[in-house]
């Protein structure tokens, strides 16, 4: 696959020449030719080939495995499950690298070979994940498609429980993992908290309502994580919803004890597109 670079750089640094010099403005173009040719000379490897991927199931767990290739990276924020997000009750991501990215900014990547942990919820056929990565040099794929074919198991039917963490490294790799995510700091000595387990959360609309999203529940009952944990969230204390897209983009924030009438319609708002 060979491409031209650098045509938008350039272009740009060509604007700028505007009005000086004749000789300076050769110079330049002399430059541009020599980049230009340069640039046409890179050999990108196919997108099969840049993240070689494999996966591996035992039971209801999957590991996917992507064997980024060296100066090549995939983007955190790319991961998705456009037609099964409702089969996956719990999706895992390592910490990345931060870059300053020409397509996002400053963003997540993974410059290593990957490895994203997966809890289906029911027996699924099949499941397809959808992930984008770029080569340093320049290059940005358009996002992939990956289908992996599911071995029967052996599914729990109980309603899931919310997956209970007390630290902000394993809250945070639960966020912009493919799902959209709910995180609710929660704490043993607050009232509110106490009251919505025994009130709210015994309601089968509201346990049916979360089903779908990947539902965190921050402990921040331990003093001694807490400060941690909340100053992650910017958050003041417990009782905390935060909702999340399934690219990692803060959707919505609730403070304070919550009922069914105020946690229902957000919910349903963020879960209704979710298959």
């Amino acid at each position: 696959m060979r491409l031209t670079l650098l045509a938008l750089t350039l272009l740009v640094t060509a604007l700028g020449t505007l009005g000086t010099p004749a000789v300076a403005q050769n110079d330049w173009l002399k430059e541009l030719g020599r980049q230009g040719q340069q640039s046409m000379d890179i050999d990108f490897l196919p997108v099969e080939m840049a993240f070689p991927f494999s996966y591996d199931q035992q039971g209801s767990k999957l590991t996917l495995s992507w064997n980024v290739q060296p100066g090549y990276y995939l983007y955190r924020r790319s991961f998705r499950f456009p037609s099964n997000e409702a089969a996956i009750a719990d999706s895992q991501l390592p910490v990345g690298n931060i870059v300053d990215d020409i397509e996002y900014g400053v963003t997540e990547v993974y410059e290593q070979p990957l490895e994203m942990q997966l809890q289906l919820a029911h027996a699924v056929q099949q499941v397809t994940i959808e992930f984008q990565g770029c080569a340093k040099a320049g290059l940005c794929y358009p996002p992939t498609l990956q289908t992996i074919f599911i071995d029967s198991f052996v599914a729990d039917t109980a309603t899931p429980d919310p997956l209970i963490l007390t630290t902000a490294d394993a809250v945070r790799g639960r966020i912009g993992t493919g799902l959209t995510t709910l995180v609710q700091l929660t704490a043993d000595w607050s009232a509110a908290s106490k009251l919505m387990q025994r009130t709210l959360f015994s309601q089968e609309a509201v346990t049916n309502a979360l089903e779908p999203l990947l539902w965190v529940q921050a402990d921040v009952t331990d003093r001694a994580v807490a400060e941690a944990l909340l100053a992650e969230f910017e958050a003041t204390g417990p009782d905390t919803f935060i909702f999340y897209s399934s690219t990692g983009e803060e959707q919505q924030r609730l403070v304070g004890r919550q009922t069914a009438e105020t946690l229902l319609p957000v919910v349903e708002a963020l879960t209704g597109n979710i298959e």
